[in-house]
């Protein structure tokens, strides 16, 4: 990144939010826990996933937290849209379980 890049960078006062969240242009801008411990592991990795050139598959646990979320902001059905078969396929027995617990509890 040039000076310049980095002028352009802060003059732009763009705040951080959750539609931008994960663009690339952000990632530039903002450092966060995760980015830090990228850059702890691998530095050519992190500056990767920073450009926009590697992107990690999210492990179950990820996956598992991220419906979590999805469902109780109201946001289930954009999340399954979004994801891949195989997060549904993670997904669907532990819906099916959660929902059956549910059931059984009222």
């Amino acid at each position: 990144m040039t000076i310049e890049e980095l002028r352009k960078f802060e003059s732009e006062n763009t705040p951080l939010t959750n539609d931008n969240y994960h663009d690339t242009e952000m990632r530039k801008r903002y450092m966060g826990y995760s980015q830090f411990c990228d850059f702890e592991k691998c530095e050519v990795m992190a500056m990767a996933k920073i450009n926009g050139e590697y992107e990690e598959e999210p492990s179950e646990a990820m996956l598992f937290g991220s419906w979590v979320d999805a469902h109780f902001s109201g946001e289930e059905e954009e999340f399954i849209a979004k994801k891949t078969k195989t997060a549904y396929i993670v997904l669907k027995p532990v819906k099916c379980m959660l929902h059956s617990m549910v059931s059984k509890k009222l």
